[in-house]
């Protein structure tokens, strides 16, 4: 019980109020964020790591022709999960607070405010 979560609700106005949030409260959740969802896949990682060994184990998968029983398939969704776990922990290392350059808009708008940015 360490933290107190609100089911979330779409709602306008705190979407806006959202988008006056101070800067460490937007990095601080998005760190905690990316930090459970990389915690999830360790965790599914060990668990399909066990549950694999428990299957060819038990299993003689070439005699087996039930694909479904034999956990064919398992070790692809293992690789994947490999790889986006040791991608997620790259991205952990980006410097959030490096901002890239804006990208060109096709909005009139926004190409005219972004030269009037660049003549300066």
């Amino acid at each position: 019980d360490k933290y107190d979560i609100v089911d979330y609700e779409p709602n306008e106005d705190m979407q806006d109020l959202m988008k006056f949030a101070p800067l460490d409260v937007a990095i601080s959740s998005s760190f905690f964020l990316s930090s459970l969802g990389i915690e999830l896949l360790k965790a599914t990682q060990t668990y399909l790591k066990k549950e694999l060994k428990k299957m060819t184990d038990s299993t003689n998968l070439a005699k087996d022709t039930n694909l479904a029983k034999t956990g064919v398939g398992m070790e692809v969704s293992m690789d994947w999960l490999t790889e986006t776990l040791q991608s997620l922990m790259k991205s952990q290392a980006t410097d959030l607070l490096n901002v890239s350059r804006i990208s060109p808009s096709k909005s009139k708008n926004t190409k005219s405010k972004q030269e009037k940015l660049n003549n300066k």
